[in-house]
């Protein structure tokens, strides 16, 4: 419990990042800032530099979410005296807060560098996002794969994280093999992309070859789930 204490307080100061970005260099911020790229990094949208305070607001929304999920995993453990299922809150709790952590640093890397690099572009008149950039965001976006898919499997049945469907929520069986399996396949993914983003000139072909990635592995995860959930039906096993 302490330890997701100081898990979600570093989230915390994370998530602050782009609020204090945003109200730091608010006066100096051009009134119309990109807000869009194509997936040639080119901007497609511009906006009012008042945009970024809902993206903010919507940053600090997600991880009060994700705050409030890690409490009231604890909350059921504190409560039950079945040790299975507390076992599986404070698993669950754990993984949660750690997922949240990483997505409070992926998201304040990303805002930073972003708005960073369309402060540039906007200051020298161009409109296509620099590379570099990109490529940061893309190996963060690699490595957040790579810790979530290793984190992915201690997960137990829950409405919150994981592969989550009728199939995978049969029972425990149907979930853990299901969960382990997409694990391996996000952690391989994560590792491709950051040897795409360090290897391909154009990062942004890395880019899209992750999210196809990553619909790939959608797709192949939940055909194995149902490939699970079939073989424990078919051997008589129930729902729990």
């Amino acid at each position: 419990m302490k330890k997701n204490k100081v898990i979600t307080t570093i989230m915390w100061i994370f998530a602050l990042i782009p609020a204090v970005f945003t109200a730091a260099l608010y006066r100096s911020l051009p009134d119309t800032m990109p807000m869009h790229y194509d997936v040639h990094g080119t901007v497609d949208r511009w906006g009012s530099k008042n945009e970024l305070i809902i993206i903010v607001a919507i940053f600090l929304a997600v991880t009060a979410f994700i705050a409030f999920q890690v409490r009231s995993f604890e909350k059921k453990a504190e409560k039950t005296d079945d040790e299975k299922a507390k076992n599986g809150f404070i698993n669950n709790a754990k993984v949660t807060a750690i997922t949240g952590l990483i997505c409070s640093v992926f998201m304040a890397v990303v805002f930073v560098f972003i708005n960073l690099a369309g402060v540039k572009m906007v200051s020298e008149g161009g409109d296509i996002l620099s590379m570099d950039a990109t490529r940061i965001i893309c190996i963060g976006m690699g490595i957040m794969f790579i810790v979530m898919g290793n984190y992915i499997p201690q997960t137990r049945r829950n409405s919150i994280i994981g592969v989550r469907c009728s199939w995978t929520m049969y029972n425990d069986t149907t979930w853990s093999k299901s969960n382990r399996f997409a694990s391996y396949l996000v952690v391989a993914a994560g590792v491709i992309t950051v040897i795409l983003a360090l290897a391909m000139a154009n990062v942004m072909n890395a880019l899209l070859i992750t999210v196809v990635l990553m619909l790939v592995i959608c797709t192949v995860s939940l055909i194995y789930a149902h490939k699970v959930y079939v073989e424990e039906v078919n051997s008589g096993k129930d729902r729990d």
